[in-house]
């Protein structure tokens, strides 16, 4: 894959040539000579720290400001950026389903539950992404979050598209919604649930929990 089409659809600015790429990856541990490496800001680590090591490393480095790297991109958003280029990878396969999601401090398991149920009774052939696992047809998948992180997302839905599903429903947290993993996503249908106190331990206020839910 070319790297302007692993960015397409992004904002960003580079002097690098079109080169030749593998994929998208934003763990600094595992990144590999073809990869391209996206720099995002965690709680507790910075990508963009590691940016100027890994550049000699690998074909292009994504920032959110100028770091004088000979293969950087840079993009407004790093996180956005990464939800995209992890759709692009995969195909954008979210363009082939009907997407619903599901948020809500309370009842997002249930609810999402009882639409897959109800969508594969009346013959629409649904996948499911959530706190209980991701289903696509017969085949169970254990799910390390509620909301995968960007590569893990795209590369179900890719999975629920090859395997012939036209719906997929999946449930939205707070903490996914607030750093962006499905921001390149379009929902048919948005579902939420109810609203009180939880997980101001990440959110810090009420406020900003009520924001991500909001979005």
């Amino acid at each position: 894959m070319k790297l302007s089409q692993l960015l397409k659809g992004i904002d960003y600015v580079s002097l690098e040539n079109d080169v030749d790429v593998d994929k998208p990856i934003s763990d600094s541990r595992n990144v590999g000579t073809e990869d391209v490496f996206v720099c995002i800001r965690g709680a507790r680590f910075d990508g963009h720290s590691v940016a100027a090591e890994l550049s000699a490393r690998c074909k292009a480095v994504v920032v959110d400001h100028p770091m004088g790297l000979p293969n950087e991109v840079v993009v407004p958003d790093t996180r956005k950026a990464y939800a995209r280029m992890c759709s692009n990878y995969f195909g954008n396969p979210q363009d082939s389903l009907h997407l619903i999601a599901v948020t809500g401090t309370n009842g997002k398991t249930t609810v999402a539950t009882m639409i897959y149920q109800m969508l594969n009774e009346l013959g629409k052939f649904c996948g499911f992404i959530g706190t209980t696992g991701i289903e696509i047809g017969s085949i169970h998948l254990q799910a390390k979050y509620t909301t995968p992180e960007p590569w893990d997302l795209e590369r179900v839905l890719r999975a629920m598209v090859d395997a012939g599903c036209s719906y997929a429903v999946m449930e939205a947290s707070s903490q996914a919604l607030d750093q962006k993993r499905v921001d390149d996503l379009r929902y048919d249908v948005a579902v939420f649930t109810n609203f009180s106190q939880d997980h101001l331990d990440y959110h810090k206020t009420m406020e900003n929990y009520y924001q991500a839910k909001k979005s």
